[in-house]
């Protein structure tokens, strides 16, 4: 009953997860490398899942129960939850690029301040989600087992390595094409973003502000003021 309707369940839950980027972001290309991020980390979970429970590796270790078939409603649930945290860390990763390529306009230097003042919080965070889901191991029910067993891994393998490696990368390699969307479709769609809505400043005005503020030199006050209009006075 599950199996027939299980690719409509990804299919919604992609198309969704695509809008709501799509939405924040204003891009086209960063929803489609986050729904192909969340794709590989569930079917590297499941792959584990299968190798502990089906196949037996380290089942005896962990004390739950003889090797068998995987629960079949945890691809369901597992899905689910593994999406909504997805989206967690790519929102924490991406609002930060987002928010210095607003204010620079600078692809690389953007992808390389959010990926540094980011990093930690993102791991911080799936540290703790994957200590809470490996606990489940401990109640020594294979079937709450599997689900703690399979999001800890999902976890793992999403903030540690697909989030802060090959998304990053694809960032760099992207450069302005992260941030585009058809004109057409950025009138149509409503403006839902996390931050103000700004846009990258022109190069011109950076270089303008830049030279305003070399020109902003301190001027001396008091005795050293006098002294300085008295020493232009004086002839050579």
């Amino acid at each position: 009953m599950i199996a027939p309707k299980l690719l409509i369940f990804i299919g919604v839950i992609l198309v969704l997860g695509f809008l709501l980027l799509m939405l924040v972001f204003r891009s086209l290309l960063i929803p489609a490398v986050a729904a192909v991020m969340n794709l590989l980390a569930a079917a590297a979970s499941f792959g584990v899942l299968v190798a502990v429970f089906q196949y037996g590796w380290g089942l005896r270790l962990l004390n739950l129960g003889q090797p068998g078939p995987v629960e079949s409603f945890l691809p369901v649930l597992m899905l689910a939850v593994l999406f909504g945290l997805s989206m967690d860390y790519e929102v924490f990763l991406v609002s930060r690029i987002r928010e210095e390529w607003a204010a620079t306009g600078n692809n690389h230097q953007a992808v390389r301040t959010g990926q540094a003042t980011t990093g930690r919080v993102i791991i911080a965070a799936a540290t703790i989600m994957i200590l809470v889901f490996s606990a489940f191991i401990l109640s020594g029910q294979q079937t709450i087992g599997e689900i703690g067993i399979g999001l800890a891994a999902a976890v793992l393998l999403d903030a540690f390595l697909l989030r802060t490696l090959p998304v990053p990368a694809l960032m760099h390699l992207c450069g302005r094409a992260n941030w585009w969307l058809p004109g057409w479709l950025d009138r149509a769609l409503p403006h839902l973003s996390i931050e103000p809505v700004t846009e990258p400043a022109p190069r011109a005005a950076l270089q303008g502000s830049a030279r305003h503020a070399s020109d902003r030199v301190p001027q001396p006050a008091g005795a050293a003021a006098h002294h300085l209009a008295a020493s232009e006075k004086e002839p050579n």
